[in-house]
């Protein structure tokens, strides 16, 4: 077959206007106007020449393949500063309406228990690794929920719009909360060992943003040890990471001690079209257990974990939520009660309760957790006869990155700029 040198000419887009259009006759000596030149006969932009044979039009997908062609591909930009999105896979379109849950360690999407297919990836985030649904385009309806637990955050990939008008739960204990060893010293510590006699309650966890409190004091009539301390704030992580626990109460062995409150979780969600927010998402910390069995103390409530949402347009009209969980309330004989799990609330300056102590005096009541503008978890102002009360747990981190409108957002903590 023999092959010609056939003429396809591409006009290339930009801000230049001649007088007469691309693709008009040259004038009779062969000149066009302007940044225009003359190739047979027409004012072109740009000539490309590429082989075709002789015996059949020439169409698209000849043109598509041609070897000498010029015409370059598009280039991919990454639209997360976490990981390089361009190789990364597509997915498909979610929706997402009704009770639906998540494990990152598993790494199965499950709808009402059956399990979904789904396309995910374990990226590299820049704190720790991230477990990703990777989509073209995500919608939540309003009342869905999607729960995500396991040991990596959490993250939504999309290269598609993202409308959020359900909610995404990572509190107490959700995906990428940390241990207490993970955490070192942010963690809450407990009463020293020679104290749990005397009751003390057990410190809150310290959160990214927020220290937990201080134990309450156990045993008035006694010694009167004080609690254990709270864990220490740690400062903006570089990416998506999860809150740390608090500490268990005492009373000379653990088994009638309140538990201690798990940190939140992680969530990230990143997209490269728009993503609205109407629904929730919720990293708090768990509340501390409350105190069992006689001078039993309560345990310090977890902190917030940390939510991170990136997009060159970012509306928020529903919650971001990492508020700390209130501290376990001492005991008595009779079970102190359980610290409240940090909550969305329906304002900012919501703070989660501490769990009530036994009978005035008798068990000490739990710590708040952190809400609003106060970052810190608080401690026990009751000394009571017996056990005593948990700290609170201090605040976790929630940031934007991107263009943000969050008119009639309720955003506990307040936001934070993220480098």
């Amino acid at each position: 077959m023999d092959i010609v040198r056939v003429l396809v000419v591409v006009v290339l887009a930009g801000c230049f206007n001649p007088a007469i259009p691309a693709g008009a006759p040259c004038a009779e000596d062969g000149s066009c106007p302007g940044e225009l030149t003359c190739s047979e006969g027409r004012c072109v932009s740009e000539a490309v020449a590429i082989d075709a044979p002789t015996d059949g039009p020439i169409d698209a997908a000849i043109i598509d393949a041609a070897p000498d062609a010029t015409i370059d591909a598009p280039i991919c930009v990454t639209f997360s500063r976490q990981f390089e999105t361009c190789t990364l896979a597509a997915g498909n379109p979610l929706t997402i309406s009704g009770s639906w849950t998540y494990d990152t360690t598993t790494h199965e999407l499950r709808n009402a228990g059956s399990l979904v297919a789904v396309t995910r990836a374990m990226v590299a985030g820049k704190a720790v690794p991230i477990d990703a649904l990777l989509v073209d385009g995500l919608t939540m309806t309003v009342n869905s929920t999607l729960r995500v637990t396991g040991s990596a955050p959490f993250a939504i990939v999309s290269r598609g719009p993202i409308s959020i008008n359900g909610t995404i739960d990572a509190s107490a204990g959700g995906a990428g909360a940390r241990s207490a060893s993970a955490c070192g010293s942010s963690a809450g510590q407990g009463p020293p060992m020679g104290a749990h006699g005397q009751g003390p309650g057990g410190g809150g966890g310290g959160g990214l943003h927020g220290s937990g409190g201080v134990g309450g004091p156990g045993d008035s009539n006694g010694t009167n040890e004080p609690g254990g301390v709270g864990g220490g704030a740690q400062g903006l992580p570089l990416g998506p990471n999860g809150g740390c626990p608090g500490s268990a109460g005492a009373n000379g062995g653990i088994a009638t001690a309140g538990g201690s409150g798990l940190g939140g979780g992680a969530i990230y969600v990143v997209g490269r079209s728009a993503i609205t927010i109407g629904g929730v998402l919720h990293t708090g910390g768990a509340g501390g257990g409350g105190g069992r069995g006689e001078a039993g103390s309560g345990g310090g409530g977890g902190s917030g974990g940390m939510i991170l949402v990136e997009g060159v347009s970012v509306t928020v009209s529903g919650t971001l939520a990492a508020n700390g969980g209130g501290g376990g309330g001492g005991a008595n004989n009779v079970l102190g009660a359980d610290g409240a799990d940090g909550s969305p609330g329906t304002t900012t300056t919501v703070r989660a309760m501490g769990g009530a102590g036994v009978a005035i005096n008798e068990g000490g009541n739990g710590g708040l957790g952190s809400g609003g503008l106060i970052l810190d978890g608080a401690m026990t102002t009751t000394t009571p006869d017996n056990g005593g009360g948990g700290g609170g747990g201090g605040a976790g981190y929630i940031s934007i990155i991107g263009g943000a409108i969050t008119s009639g957002a309720i955003i506990s903590p307040a936001l934070t700029a993220f480098p």
